[in-house]
């Protein structure tokens, strides 16, 4: 089913969430009493517009997704932290891309994991059956030749023997294209299995990105994170993490709109990753804010770069697409640390989150680094 939103003179279509009867059969039975019925599904979607749009939520599939979910109660979880949000008063659009990036990303993957492990099934199961009648074909080959072999030794009737000859001939003839057949079978499963991992592997990598900047996600720093620890604690080389967020975003939503914001986010995210470099991870953390994960880089090192990324985008003119008018300076702050010996990664993030929040405090357009806890101090806060 596809929706038709109407927003501010815009017309957006977005693809309904097709895997609800998947959610439901992964997480209990809906709330829903009659699910088939096209209009219930129409009038939820109404209902889906109308809360997005009371929220002031950006109209995404992502966003569509995670309200869609939760008007159709096809997620308990989802469906219970965006009561727990909409009662606090802080059900918004950083909230809702939080949701998604927890529940729906990995969900896709494990979609795409099931139907591919399917499709693998069934054709290894037919290259497997192939096999067994090409065994069979050759145990009754080797059975006529054996036959052939002893009837010619006692056979002296050379127009008997000639039928023998023709009769090995056609048999040889069939076992050749048995043959044939089998590798061509062979060679297009083995072609439709390295399609599917191929399709995995997109399927993945999509799973891993943020669908708004094209960088990481939460979940695919969340993996990065604990590799880079595993790495460090068994004595490879450490690493940095960087926090950043967009100095008063919220303002630029309020004055110039979600799309213009993100418009922002996007080239806050270009110009990290371009610092950055290749061989280091720069990820959507959410909303607003981005995570830095530098392996074998020191914190002076990553406070460079860090600089080099203010000084860049509080260089940049922006102006809005739609009527070429400047955006007015846009600015970010970061805090930075190391990762410590022997330290839980929640320490580590913590601390580059009281950085983070150090430059705030102090102004904004800054970055303030955190060094790394002594190996004693960072084995005793994990103990």
């Amino acid at each position: 089913m596809a929706a038709i939103i109407d927003v501010a003179n815009g017309r957006f279509a977005f693809t309904a969430i097709s895997q609800i009867g998947a959610y439901r059969s992964g997480h209990g039975a809906s709330a829903v009493s009659h699910p088939n019925k096209p209009r219930d599904v129409y009038a939820v979607a109404g209902e889906a517009v109308a809360l997005m749009k009371t929220h002031r939520l950006e109209p995404s599939p992502q966003t569509y997704e995670v309200v869609m979910c939760h008007l159709m109660q096809a997620n308990p979880a989802v469906s219970a932290e965006i009561e727990r949000l909409l009662a606090e008063g802080a059900f918004n659009e950083e909230a809702a891309i939080a949701l998604y990036e927890e529940h729906f990303s990995e969900l896709r993957l494990t979609a795409h994991v099931v139907e591919a492990g399917e499709r693998i099934g069934r054709e290894l199961q037919g290259a497997l059956q192939s096999l067994e009648e090409a065994e069979q074909r050759t145990i009754a080959y080797g059975e006529t030749l054996e036959g052939a072999s002893s009837a010619l030794e006692r056979e002296n009737d050379p127009r008997q023997v000639r039928v023998m000859v023709d009769g090995l001939l056609v048999a040889t003839r069939q076992m050749e294209e048995h043959s044939r057949d089998l590798e061509r079978q062979l060679t297009e499963t083995s072609s439709e299995v390295s399609n599917l991992r191929a399709a995995l592997d997109q399927a993945r990598q999509e799973a891993m990105t943020d669908a708004l900047t094209g960088i990481s996600n939460r979940k695919a720093f969340d993996l990065e994170l604990a590799r880079l620890v595993g790495i460090a604690e068994t004595g490879g080389p450490s690493f940095s993490l960087v926090l950043a967020d967009i100095d008063h975003f919220k303002r630029v939503n309020d004055v110039w709109g979600h799309q213009t914001g993100d418009q922002v986010i996007r080239f806050v995210a270009s110009v990290l990753e371009r610092v950055a470099g290749p061989g280091h991870l720069v990820a959507r953390y959410g909303g607003e804010e981005f995570a830095i994960l530098m392996q074998d880089v020191t914190v002076s090192k990553a406070v460079m770069l860090c600089e080099e990324a203010r000084r860049l985008v509080e260089g940049k003119k922006l102006v809005r697409r739609s009527t070429n008018e400047e955006l007015g300076q846009i600015t970010i702050s970061s805090g930075v640390t190391a990762f410590g010996p022997g330290e839980r990664a929640r320490a580590l993030v913590e601390r580059a989150d009281v950085a983070l929040y150090e430059s705030k405090r102090n102004g904004r357009n800054q970055v303030t680094s955190k060094p790394a806890p002594p190996a004693s101090s960072a084995t005793s806060a994990a103990a």
